[in-house]
């Protein structure tokens, strides 16, 4: 038995490293349905729904376990960082719950794992399309010691699952090139979201040395992020344009999305640390909110007829 409660145990803890008990793994598959739902808007063939469905649950599965592996990579690469950091320091390896050892186990597996699911769900095209995400997140964390915007390294690697989502829809890479817009404004995005994350912990950031663009950026923080809201709006209307999408997207997403903007960027208070967070996990729900409008907008497609 108590082997039995030990494993359970470390299965635990190693769930917890990959954040699956979080709703943080949401954000490696929304820009990935967000680009399933704009290659539908272009496809100029009717839809299957059981393949749509079928590339959905993929996308899904693969993306959450990507962000699971990529989380345990981080963490142990930033373990030292960690325990420099009040928000940070109960994590399972800063805390001592698992080794080093446990952690690189864990994440070699969850990395293989998704590989594998991506080849076997979303086919040799997608796994190779992965390959440059694959990187950017591996020296993402690397970046916080050696340039003063770190996320500008993580914004990319988040933005390319649309180019994941796009291409399992369409079923080839000939048009990738239409999904763009959308890759660089889930970049933005990211970029977006992660400055109000990272203004939480600018002050610890700064007595133990990393670097992050919170930091840099200093009481500049707020016009930067009017730009990036500017630029999230029209590349996202540029991207829903260009693939043809209907009312529902326009109305409720990116609608809706103009208007948060402003809001949240007014609600940024640098002298309170806990500002950020709390506008961070807006966008982790404002996220699954345009999630839900992109898959109306994909069943409106699935049923429109096709010229």
């Amino acid at each position: 038995m108590s082997i039995i409660r030990k494993s359970a145990q470390t299965f635990a803890i190693c769930w917890e490293l990959a954040r699956f008990h979080s709703n943080e793994s949401c954000l490696e598959w929304f820009a990935a349905m967000w680009g399933a739902c704009f290659a539908a808007g272009d496809s100029k063939e009717p839809l299957d729904s059981y393949q749509v469905l079928k590339s959905l649950a993929g996308i899904w599965l693969c993306m959450t376990v990507v962000h699971g592996a990529w989380c345990t990579g981080n963490d142990i690469i930033d373990r030292h960082i960690d325990a420099g950091v009040e928000r940070t320091k109960y994590r399972p390896l800063p805390s001592g719950r698992i080794s080093v050892q446990g952690a690189l186990a864990s994440c070699a597996f969850l990395t293989t794992l998704a590989a594998t699911l991506t080849y076997y769900c979303l086919g040799r095209d997608a796994l190779l399309l992965s390959i440059p995400m694959y990187f950017l997140n591996a020296i993402y964390p690397y970046m916080k010691q050696l340039i003063p915007w770190p996320q500008l390294v993580l914004a990319p690697a988040v933005g390319w699952t649309s180019f994941i989502g796009w291409s399992a829809i369409a079923g080839n890479l000939d048009d990738l090139e239409k999904c763009v817009p959308l890759f660089l404004a889930a970049s933005c995005w990211t970029l977006y979201y992660d400055t109000f994350y990272g203004s939480q912990d600018a002050e610890e950031d700064k007595k133990i040395g990393v670097k992050s663009l919170p930091i840099w950026l200093g009481t500049s923080i707020h016009p930067f992020l009017c730009l990036l809201g500017t630029l999230i709006i029209g590349l996202i209307s540029l991207s829903a344009h260009a693939s043809n999408v209907s009312y529902i997207f326009w109305t409720f997403a990116i609608g809706v999305w103009a208007l948060l903007i402003p809001y949240q960027i007014t609600q940024l208070n640098l002298k309170d640390r806990t500002s950020g967070g709390k506008i961070f996990k807006q966008n982790i729900k404002f996220g699954m909110y345009v999630t839900w409008v992109a898959f109306a907008e994909l069943a409106y497609q699935s049923f429109s007829p096709k010229f």
